[in-house]
């Protein structure tokens, strides 16, 4: 899981064309008022998650959000050790960033 969380990341990087540092500088600097150390590890990855809701559709569409979030989210407790896995994460991820079926 916490490849596919890294993915989400990256397509987080990607879509805001910004790295994972200095989006976690913003939330240190605006949202707790530059303490650092105040800043937990969910708060990172609910403010990665709301960053995605927030900011990636309307910058790479909302097939790509919905992609990053699908991976920030962690909602793939289900299909952990289930066959189904693969197909479950090419939907949800996979077939939303294929440029093939942007150019198709």
């Amino acid at each position: 899981m916490h490849d596919i969380y890294s993915l989400g990341v990256v397509l987080l990087e990607i879509g805001l064309w910004q790295t994972a540092k200095q989006i976690h500088d913003d939330i240190v600097k605006y949202e707790l008022g530059g303490d650092a150390k105040a800043l937990q590890p969910q708060q990172i990855k609910e403010a990665f998650l709301q960053d995605a809701k927030e900011r990636l559709a309307r910058r790479m569409g909302t097939a790509y959000q919905e992609a990053a979030i699908a991976c920030l989210d962690g909602d793939w407790d289900e299909f952990v050790g289930s066959r189904d896995f693969a197909q479950e994460f090419y939907k949800r991820v996979v077939q939303k960033v294929d440029i093939k079926a942007f150019i198709s």
